[in-house]
Order: C-alpha cells, then structure tokens, then sequence
C-alpha cells in the first residue's frame, strides 16, 4: 500500500478485506522510493498506489515496477478529478483503478475478488507455459539421446550426419567431447548404478567451477551406456 498521508493510508489498509480473498498486507509506504525499497524487499503479488505524491508519483512508481517487476498487479487510487492520471496509470500497465472517496469496504473487497482472478489465470498460464516447456525439454533431450545412440552405434548416414547434428544443436567441426563407455554387468541393477554414477559424477564436476562442462548419460543397451562431456565448445589446442 502506497499513500504519501498516513491517517488515508491507515484507513484504506482497515477497509480491504484482505484475507477474504486470500491476501496479506505485507507492507505500507509513505512515498514511490520507500514502496521501491519495500518491493524489492517483499516482491509482492499486488501494489495499491496513489496517484498524487511528492517527489516521484504514482506514475513514476507504475512505470518503475512494469520494468522491473513485470509480474506484480498494480492499482491506482485517485481522487475524482485525477481522472486523467488514471488514464495514464493504465496505460503504463496498470490494471485496475478505484476512486478515494468511493472506497468502502465492499468496493474493496469487489477489487480483490477482480484481482485475484487475475493472479489465478496468470498462475494458471504460467503453469501450463511450464508444463509445456518441460514437455519440450523431454523430447529434445529424448532426440538428443537418439541421435548419440545412432551415432555411436553406427546407425547415421555420413551424410545425414551434419542434418542431424544441427537439429539437436551440435556443431561437430568445431565441438569437441569427451566420451566414458561403461558396462554394467548383467547381475547388477542398472537404474540404481546409472543414478549413482549420475550423482557421484554431477557433484565431481561441480567441484571444479572453473570448468563449464555439459554431460548427461546415453544409454546404449540393456548393459552398457555412454557419459558424454563437453566442456565450454572450442577444441583443446584452441585454449
């Protein structure tokens, strides 16, 4: 809650219904520079704020947060004759206006119902955006591991090679790789080897930070399978 008066900033805080609608005040400030150092601090979901302020205004504030804090709701309160204002508020991004002297508990509570259903669709498009981009990652690592698995097999065209190797995003002129053929006796239990041998070898590289390797394993057969390294993509005599 952004209000440069404090006895309207105090009161506004009392009308909100806050946790009806599964909100939580998290903080107030007095101007745009303390509401900056306030949601830094806090990222919040949503910033109620004044248009008339001292120093920076509402506006300012509004065009800070949309650069900085794309993802945080803002609302504007206005007195009647800020109209104006209240259209440029929207036009920098903000989402939603109430009038000062129109404010009551009920106006209140309607703004937060509106915006939580705002933070609801978001959530759920960043969801299904994640959901599918994890998707995505799956089947390129998928083709990746394919395509390694056709290689080392010998079951690549020559000259499909340099196709193939692009649609993964390999540069084979100019990469270089480091290969470790394991195999694994048929007695043993793969998935719990690989897992360890993933684990013991991810916390080895990490270990040594001046390094930028990239590896994962391919597995090759039920027995035997293949760790591949590549460190930052120029050759050895190119260092």
């Amino acid at each position: 809650m952004v209000e440069d008066e404090e006895f309207v900033r105090a009161e506004l805080a009392e009308l909100f219904p806050w946790r009806q609608y599964g909100f939580t005040l998290v903080g107030e400030a007095e101007n745009a520079e303390a509401a900056m150092a306030l949601i830094a601090e806090t990222n919040p979901n949503l910033v109620i704020t004044d248009i008339r302020m001292p120093e920076m205004d509402g506006l300012g504030l509004i065009a800070w947060i949309v650069r900085h804090y794309p993802n945080i709701v803002v609302v504007v309160v206005s007195a009647y004759n800020d109209f104006p204002y209240v259209r440029k508020a929207l036009r920098l991004g903000a989402s939603d206006y109430l009038i000062k002297a129109e404010i009551t508990s009920e106006t209140a509570g309607a703004l937060l119902k509106r915006i939580s259903r705002i933070l609801t669709e978001r959530r759920f498009v960043y969801e299904r955006q994640k959901e599918l981009a994890d998707h995505v990652e799956h089947y390129r690592l998928l083709v990746h591991e394919a395509f390694w698995r056709d290689l080392l097999t010998g079951n690549v065209d020559k000259r499909q090679l340099p196709t193939r190797a692009s649609q993964v995003g390999l540069d084979l002129e100019n990469y270089w790789f480091g290969l470790i053929f394991i195999h694994v006796a048929k007695d043993s239990g793969l998935k719990e080897v690989e897992k360890k041998i993933c684990e013991e070898l991810e916390e080895e590289i990490r270990e040594i930070p001046v390094w930028k390797w990239c590896w994962h394993i391919v597995r090759i057969n039920q027995d035997d399978f293949v760790i591949i390294l590549s460190q930052d993509g120029r050759r050895p005599d190119e260092r």
